[in-house]
C-alpha cells in the first residue's frame, strides 16, 4: 500500500528494477515521493496524465499514449454514443422539487433506450436530492420497468443500501443488471468497474475531456449484450467545457483547445486547393506555403490529411485579428504524424513553460533556421502552445488585449484543420449502374476504395436490368484481353459455328479471376456496341475529374 512505499522501498534497495505506479495522478502527492527520489526508474500509467489541480506527477519522458479512436478501432471499449448536451437553465439543486425536469428525464431514458444509468454528481447533497426527486417520480409510474429499489444514491457519507460505507453500496449496484444510480463523482471517476453501466450523465462542468471521460468511461466496459454506451453532459449555463464528439477521433490531446476545422475532399485537386485556401486565410508565409505545398505533391489521395496552424503574436486592432493575423503552419502527413503528435501532446501535458526551446526541439528535430523550415514552425508551435496555456488560464500575456478569446471556447493560438478524404461518385458510375440490380451495393464497395477499381462491368439479365461488377487492374487487363482472344478466334469462322467456338473458349479457359458469370456470358461484350455500354472506364474517369472544375466547401470550425 503507499503508506508503506517508503519502508518497502528502504527495505528493498539496490533490488528494485523498475517501479509502476497506477492511477499515476495521484503521483503529485507527498505519500509518492519515495518513488521519485528512488534510482529505480518508475513507469507511470494513467488515462488523465493532467491533473485538475495542475500540479507535476512526475512525468519525464511520453513513453506511450494512445488515442480514444484507436480504443474504439481495436474494440478495446465500446465507442460512446454522445447525445447532445441535456439544456435545463433552471433546476434548483436545494430540493427535491427544482429537480423534477431532470429526474422525469432519468426515467424516460430508461424506460426507452438506457438500462442501467450512472449519474455523477459534483456534491453529495446533490445525490440525495436527486435520488429524493427520481424515487417521488417512479411512484407516479407504476407501468415503468424500473421498481424504487432499482434507484439508489452513494457517497462518502451516506448511501441508499445502508451499506457500512461507499465501496460496500457499489459492490450491491454492481449486482443489479439495470437500474439508476446517483453518485458523486470522486466515488465513481475511476477504479469503479461495473460493466452492465451502458449510460453515464454528467452533471458538472469540466475543464477538459480526459477528467469528464474518467466519469463517462464507466459506461464504456464491454459486458455480454451490450452494443451501445450513451454518454450525455448536463448543460445549466454556458460554462465553461462540455463533451464534443469530435475529439475522440483526434489523435492529440484537447488540454490546450485548439479550434478545430473539418473539411473534405474527394481527390487531389481539391486537396490543394482546400489547403491552400487555408493557408491564404491564415496569411501563412509564403515559404512555409512552398514548403506545405511540396509535401502536398507526396501525399496519396484517400489518406486524411491535417494541418496545425500555430499562430503569431499580434499586436494590432482585435476588430482586425481575423484578417491580419498571421500564422505559421505543419502539415501533419504520414510521415510528420508520429513526431507531430509526440510534440504537441507533450506541449499539452506541461504545465510550465520550456526554458530553453532550442535544446527540447533538438531531441526531435535538427536545428535549421532557413525560411519556412520545419524546424521554425515547431519553434513557432511551442510558442503558440505556452500562450494558448495562459490564454484558456486568464492569465496576462503580451497582446492579450488583441486576440478576441472568448472565455469556454477554443484558443485563438491553435488551429487544427482536418481534410477527410470523401470520395464522390462519378455522374458516368451513377448513370452506368441506374438498372443495376446490385447498384447500392457496387456504390459502396466504390466509394470505400474508389482507387481499387480500372473496369465497371454490367451483365445483362435475361427479362430486364442488369448485374454489375467492379474490376481490378488486373481483372481489367485479363478481361480486354479475353475479349481480344475470342475475336482473334470468331474472326476466322462462320457465323454457324461462332456458338461453338465461344463454348470451346469457355471450357479450355483454367481459373477465371473474374466472377463466373460474367465468362458464362462474356458473348454480351464482343460487339463493339455493347462492350461500349455494358463497360465503364473508371481509370478514366479519375484522371478526367482532376481537370474537373470544383466548388470550394466551407470548413466547418468548432
Amino acid at each position: 500500500m503507499i503508506g508503506d512505499l517508503a519502508g518497502t522501498l528502504q527495505e528493498l534497495q539496490g533490488e528494485v528494477s523498475i517501479i509502476v505506479v497506477d492511477e499515476a495522478h495521484h503521483a503529485a502527492a507527498p505519500s509518492y515521493e519515495a518513488i521519485f527520489t528512488s534510482e529505480a526508474p518508475a513507469l507511470l500509467l494513467t488515462a488523465t496524465p493532467v491533473r485538475a489541480d495542475n500540479l507535476p506527477i512526475g512525468i519525464d519522458h511520453v513513453a506511450f499514449a494512445i488515442t480514444y479512436r484507436e480504443l474504439f478501432e481495436r474494440n478495446c471499449v465500446i465507442e460512446p454514443v454522445f447525445d447532445p448536451p441535456l439544456d435545463m437553465t433552471g433546476l434548483d439543486w436545494s430540493t427535491s422539487e427544482g429537480l423534477t425536469e431532470l429526474a422525469d428525464y432519468l426515467l424516460d431514458r430508461t424506460e426507452q433506450d438506457f438500462g442501467k444509468v450512472l449519474v455523477a454528481v459534483s456534491m453529495q447533497d446533490r445525490a440525495e436530492r436527486l435520488h429524493e426527486a427520481v424515487v417521488e417520480l417512479l411512484d407516479a409510474r407504476p407501468g415503468h420497468p424500473l421498481a424504487v429499489e432499482d434507484v439508489a444514491f452513494v457517497h462518502g457519507g451516506r448511501n441508499s443500501y445502508g451499506a457500512l460505507d461507499a465501496s460496500d453500496a457499489l459492490d450491491e449496484s454492481a449486482g443489479s443488471p439495470s437500474g439508476i444510480l446517483i453518485a458523486t463523482a470522486s466515488l465513481v471517476g475511476e477504479g469503479y468497474d461495473d460493466p452492465s453501466i451502458d449510460a453515464a450523465v454528467v452533471t458538472y462542468p469540466s475543464t477538459s475531456i480526459a477528467h469528464l471521460m474518467q466519469v463517462a468511461g464507466r459506461a464504456l466496459r464491454w459486458a455480454p449484450g451490450k452494443r451501445r454506451a450513451h454518454v450525455v453532459q448536463l448543460r445549466e449555463s454556458a460554462l465553461q467545457y462540455y463533451f464534443d464528439q469530435r475529439w475522440l477521433y483526434q489523435e492529440i490531446s484537447d488540454e490546450l483547445r485548439p479550434e478545430l476545422v473539418d473539411l473534405e475532399y474527394a481527390d487531389v485537386r481539391e486537396l490543394s486547393v482546400q489547403v491552400e485556401r487555408l493557408l491564404d486565410e491564415a496569411n501563412v508565409p509564403d515559404p512555409v506555403r512552398k514548403r506545405i505545398s511540396d509535401q502536398l505533391l507526396a501525399v496519396e489521395v484517400g489518406t486524411d490529411v491535417r494541418v496545425m496552424f500555430a499562430g503569431i503574436n499580434f499586436y494590432g486592432a482585435v476588430s482586425s485579428f481575423s484578417q491580419l493575423a498571421s500564422w505559421n503552419a505543419i502539415l501533419v502527413d504520414g510521415d510528420e504524424s508520429a513526431r507531430f503528435v509526440n510534440i504537441f501532446n507533450d506541449l499539452s501535458l506541461r504545465q510550465e513553460d520550456i526554458r530553453e526551446a532550442q535544446q527540447y526541439l533538438g531531441r526531435s528535430l535538427v536545428p535549421d533556421s532557413a525560411p519556412g523550415s520545419i524546424w521554425k514552425s515547431y519553434m513557432d508551435l511551442i510558442n503558440a502552445a505556452e500562450y494558448a496555456r495562459k490564454e484558456i488560464h486568464g492569465r496576462d500575456y503580451p497582446g492579450r488585449a488583441s486576440r478576441p478569446y472568448r472565455v469556454g471556447t477554443h484558443t485563438t493560438w491553435l488551429r487544427y484543420a482536418t481534410l477527410r478524404y470523401r470520395p464522390s461518385v462519378p455522374v458516368e458510375l451513377q448513370r452506368f449502374l441506374e438498372d443495376a440490380v446490385n447498384r447500392d451495393d457496387v456504390i459502396s464497395a466504390y466509394v470505400a476504395e474508389p482507387r481499387a477499381w480500372a473496369v465497371a462491368l454490367r451483365v445483362r439479365l435475361p427479362l430486364a436490368g442488369s448485374i454489375a461488377y467492379l474490376l481490378s487492374d488486373s481483372q481489367a487487363v485479363w478481361t480486354r484481353a479475353a475479349r481480344g482472344d475470342l475475336l482473334d478466334r470468331l474472326s476466322g469462322t462462320s457465323l454457324a459455328d461462332h456458338l461453338a467456338v465461344v463454348h470451346a473458349w469457355r471450357s479450355g479457359l483454367p481459373a477465371v479471376p473474374v466472377a463466373a458469370v460474367v465468362v458464362d456470358h462474356f458473348a454480351q461484350f464482343l460487339p463493339a456496341s455493347t462492350w461500349e455500354t455494358q463497360a465503364l472506364d473508371l481509370a478514366r474517369l479519375r484522371l478526367s475529374s482532376t481537370d474537373a472544375p470544383i466548388e470550394a466547401m466551407s470548413p466547418r470550425r468548432e
